[in-house]
């Protein structure tokens, strides 16, 4: 099966320097007032990868860190390639000079904990390929897991969910909908809860249509009263230079409003300039 075919919008910069970058930003930042303009074109013309490493050079030049959350660690252990969990795990050493899992493990506990470490170990099937046995083996399992309650310590979740790959979860997922004739999401809800619940959910999402959950995130970060910056930011600089354009779409289908008119409701100033530009164009 061929592909699905997915589109940026950032590429890398050419002629790259942290070190120029990094002072770009904090010559931009000094004194009185602030270059608005200078902070845009340097945070929208590097991909991430870019931009981690002028973050990583601009808290040397300051001494500064950054935290984390659940939602995040959901979102981004859930969500990423093998590769980039195991990066995250090495660039996460260098810059806070501690082991993640390590951190992870005393921050969180009982089966989420589980699933976040099963995560970290970056043991998913990136094959692609999709076997109709195992499909219907796991969905067995994964019924009896529920059914008769064998599943107390999230073994059997845990192995599935973390271990197929997507491809595979979306067949695993079908076979179980046919033979139990039940969704797996309603399966989760019924049986999880809390963090729990809302990782498995993830995993379930990603499986099924990435952009439309990536879609989602940025949806919930701006509805409603007040803005969940920390998601939206996440969201739109991590998928900006891998599947944005169709994040876009999936956008435009699921909510009747484009994300860019969404942005623009929900920001002001600079920092709308900069997700907007980081969105691409208004197609």
């Amino acid at each position: 099966m061929a592909s699905v075919h997915k589109e940026g919008t950032i590429v890398p910069k050419s002629r790259f320097s942290p070190e120029q970058a990094a002072v770009a930003l904090r010559t931009a930042m000094k004194g009185l007032g602030t270059n608005e303009a200078e902070i845009v074109d340097v945070m929208s013309t590097h991909n991430n990868q870019q931009r981690q490493e002028i973050l990583a050079t601009f808290n040397s030049m300051l001494g500064r860190g950054l935290g984390t959350d659940e939602d995040a660690l959901i979102e981004i252990l859930c969500s990423r390639s093998n590769a980039q969990i195991l990066a995250i795990k090495k660039a996460y050493k260098i810059l806070y000079q501690s082991d993640l899992e390590n951190d992870i493990v005393g921050d969180t506990s009982g089966i989420f904990k589980r699933l976040l470490v099963t995560q970290l170990a970056a043991g998913r099937d990136e094959s692609g390929t999709v076997d109709p046995a195992i499909a219907a083996q796991d969905a067995h399992d994964l019924n009896e897991a529920v059914t008769n309650k064998l599943d107390t310590d999230g073994t059997t979740f845990n192995r599935i969910f973390c271990l197929r790959s997507h491809r595979q979860l979306k067949a695993d997922f079908d076979a179980y909908h046919i033979s139990y004739g039940k969704e797996i999401e309603d399966v989760i809800r019924a049986e999880t809860s809390g963090d729990l619940m809302e990782g498995y959910l993830a995993i379930v999402r990603i499986a099924k249509n990435p952009p439309a959950y990536f879609a989602e995130l940025l949806y919930k970060s701006m509805k409603g009263v007040g803005t969940k910056d920390s998601t939206l930011i996440r969201v739109v600089v991590t998928r900006s230079e891998v599947d944005m354009v169709q994040i876009k779409h999936a956008f435009q289908r699921l909510y009747g409003k484009s994300l860019r008119s969404f942005i623009k409701g929900d920001t002001s100033g600079d920092y709308k300039k900069l997700l907007l530009a980081l969105c691409g164009a208004s197609k």
